[in-house]
């Protein structure tokens, strides 16, 4: 053991397991490398690579990670709140600090999906289904940017200068309840993204007309290609737009994609004109908006820009939504108004 007393404290090092133990927390080892939380089962801990999943609340904020996360979750405390327990309890406890490796990422990234030849299939799904507009699917399949596997997932591929770099793939059948918990997954639909070289991690899925003067943020590419479909004319006439799927509310790839804007448009005259949060209404896409709209983009004129609020509104008394959510409440809206019309 060593001595922590007025250490400087790397909370990646803290070993979750023993300190969680330390303060009081009910945990049970179940396996060699897994503790469980007595009282909510879906709580685990991995000793072998040091961090903790609620996965029953995994669609929420904090629900993965280490100790702060964890007191965080737990007990609703702010990051400095917990960052002044986790001094306290540390320099008055001895623990064997953690030394994490450092991840290891592809050197190379290779684009080996098996792609099925269902384009009709694809394409009946996404209109049928999710209700997007036949020109959006169209355009996105005309420019190779979806696809569907012989899984009958569908895939979003990640282009940069023309190369794939990586991809994220969702499921096209809706999780039962019985999957749901199976899996310890709230959303709808399995998605999965798959791994990329260190430089491409946070790139993502996106769409670009002209140039990058306006991004959007979306947490999914269904709710890109939904929200394109509702205003595809005022878009694309309007042009230099980006729209990014970011794999769920990631701000590493925000901030990715800031900076390639950035680069592009840095030995000419042009800037940033907008910055859009189009998540999820949600308590993570809230909170997300909240903290974007704390922080400003400085253009070279000086000028701020702001972040603005794109986030769907909540239907029909709905908890969440999100922009999939929101052309399907309109695509239902409009047939309903057509009915009325043939009627009278």
């Amino acid at each position: 053991m060593k001595q922590n007393q007025n250490k400087q404290i790397d909370l990646k090092s803290i070993p979750v397991a023993e300190y969680l133990l330390s303060i009081g927390e009910p945990l049970v080892q179940i396996s060699n490398f897994y503790y469980q939380h007595k009282e909510h089962d879906s709580l685990k801990v991995n000793t072998k690579h040091n961090y903790f999943v609620w996965n029953s609340r995994r669609a929420e904020k904090n629900s993965y990670g280490g100790v702060a996360q964890y007191l965080m979750i737990m007990y609703e405390l702010t990051f400095v709140e917990a960052l002044k327990k986790i001094t306290a309890d540390f320099n008055n406890t001895n623990f064997e600090l953690v030394k994490i490796p450092e991840k290891k990422y592809p050197k190379n990234f290779y684009y080996r999906v098996k792609e099925s030849h269902k384009s009709l299939q694809l394409k009946r799904y996404l209109m049928a289904k999710r209700k997007i507009s036949a020109r959006v699917v169209d355009l996105f399949m005309k420019q190779d940017l979806i696809a569907m596997n012989n899984k009958d997932e569908i895939i979003f591929k990640w282009y940069r200068d023309s190369k794939i770099v990586g991809f994220s793939k969702q499921g096209t059948q809706k999780l039962t309840e019985e999957e749901k918990n199976k899996y310890h997954y709230k959303r709808d639909y399995l998605k999965y993204v798959a791994p990329t070289t260190k430089k491409d991690t946070y790139w993502g899925f996106n769409f670009l007309v002209g140039k990058p003067l306006n991004l959007y943020f979306f947490e999914g590419g269904v709710d890109l290609m939904s929200f394109l479909s509702l205003y595809y004319e005022d878009l694309m006439n309007k042009g230099d737009f980006w729209l990014i799927f970011t794999d769920g509310v990631v701000g590493e790839k925000i901030y990715s994609f800031i900076a390639a804007a950035n680069q592009m448009l840095n030995d000419s005259d042009y800037d940033i004109e907008s910055l859009h949060c189009c998540y999820d209404n949600d308590k993570t896409g809230s909170e997300m908006l909240a903290f974007l709209q704390t922080r400003q983009y400085s253009r070279k004129d000086q000028k701020k820009v702001q972040w603005t609020d794109n986030i769907p509104p909540l239907r029909r008394e709905e908890e969440t939504a999100d922009w999939n959510s929101e052309i399907v409440y309109q695509s239902e809206i409009a047939g309903k108004g057509e009915k009325n019309e043939k009627s009278n």
